[in-house]
């Protein structure tokens, strides 16, 4: 065995037995054995193995064939070539959690993204609400009637004619239509006055896709100004709720068709109240959170939602306003209410109502609202 593998290293001539088979004399042994260790080092280094207890082969027997053969010399340079490719080999975890992590922050990323793009969608595009019952259902004469923006968009809504030469018109909220108003008309008709009730656009039976918060919105008012002057000469008021409060200071600043406002639950500033709702229903810190949901909707509205700024209308206010605010809004913060009633420039009066949510004062303390309402409306009509 030990001269076939002396063979198969070239080595059959120096590592010969003597005639006849005699034994080995003790340097031939040495030879043989060293050869043996040579072949073994070649087999390893070809078949990738490695084996760190080659290192620790004793070095008696690798001295000895480095001084005799030369062969075996290679070794010591194979063993340590070989362990810095197992290290390598056994240490994959770093590279893979990196992937991981690189993979779990897209995912995040594409399902933040989406669900700012669906919340934009929800707030800004809501599904139409049915209206309620007519006016005829609650004994109570009215007319259809529709007209024109300035930019194109018919808005349909109900006239209902009373006593007096003065007309209000009512002006809904976000995700509502012309029933928001007309829900609490009752205590105006019977008071006599004209009433105008309609759709903004998206909302309703009215034109349009949705909502832009206050920026273009002000010309549906207007376009509502301007049907009711046409059905009645009188002094006209304008009574809004929510987003419809907002824009009804918008246009009442600069309108001079517009006599006096009463604002219930509007917002100074489309931007802060869009970051301030986010963080009541998220319970996130708007920064940086809101960031695609504010970016969509600017988006969709074609201008910065900071560029909808009613407090700053209501300083070019000089017409009489009363702001409604209720104390317990969660939706439009009682600060942003408070705000315009600062601002307002001309003859103000506030009636803030504890325990009132959004848009629920008229509910919550209904004789004290209506009461407000009318007698601020007189004073306003009287020349």
């Amino acid at each position: 065995m030990l001269s076939a593998e002396g063979d198969a290293l070239g080595l059959g001539d120096e590592a010969g037995l003597p005639p006849g088979g005699t034994e080995p004399h003790a340097t031939s042994r040495t030879v043989r054995a060293t050869s043996a260790a040579t072949l073994m080092l070649q087999v390893f280094n070809t078949t990738g193995h490695r084996d760190r207890a080659v290192s620790r082969t004793p070095l008696g027997t690798f001295g000895h064939a480095q001084n005799g053969l030369g062969g075996a010399g290679n070794m010591p340079p194979i063993a340590t070539q070989a362990l810095p490719v197992a290290r390598a080999r056994l240490n994959p975890l770093p590279r893979l959690s990196a992937l991981f992590a690189l993979r779990a922050l897209a995912i995040l990323l594409v399902v933040w993204l989406a669900a700012s793009f669906i919340a934009e969608r929800t707030t800004l595009h809501p599904p139409r609400r049915a209206l309620g019952p007519t006016p005829a259902a609650r004994g109570m004469s009215y007319d259809d009637v529709s007209f024109k923006t300035s930019d194109g968009l018919t808005l349909r809504g109900w006239w209902i004619p009373g006593t007096r030469d003065q007309t209000v018109v009512m002006v809904h909220g976000l995700s509502n239509n012309r029933s928001e108003g007309f829900d609490k008309a009752g205590y105006l008709h019977q008071a006599g006055y004209n009433m105008l009730v309609f759709d903004l656009r998206g909302s309703g039976q009215s034109d349009g896709s949705g909502s832009t918060m206050g920026y273009r919105e002000p010309a549906d008012v207007s376009a509502a100004v301007t049907e009711a002057r046409s059905l009645s000469p009188g002094p006209i008021a304008l009574i809004g709720y929510s987003l419809g409060a907002a824009v009804s200071v918008e246009e009442a600043a600069i309108n001079p068709g517009v006599t006096a406002v009463v604002e219930d639950s509007g917002f100074s500033s489309a931007g802060d109240v869009f970051m301030a709702r986010f963080s009541e229903v998220t319970h996130l810190p708007d920064a940086p959170w809101a960031a695609p949901l504010v970016g969509f909707a600017q988006l969709d509205i074609g201008t910065s939602l900071w560029n909808v700024q009613p407090v700053a209308m209501a300083a070019r206010l000089h017409k009489p306003l009363l702001a409604i605010v209720g104390a317990a809004d969660t939706i439009v913060p009682p600060a942003e209410g408070l705000a315009l009633y600062k601002a307002a420039a001309g003859p103000k009066q506030l009636l803030e109502v504890p325990g009132a949510g959004h848009v629920q004062a008229y509910y919550t303390d209904n004789a004290l609202y209506e009461r407000t309402v009318l007698d601020f409306l007189a004073k306003s009509f009287t020349p």
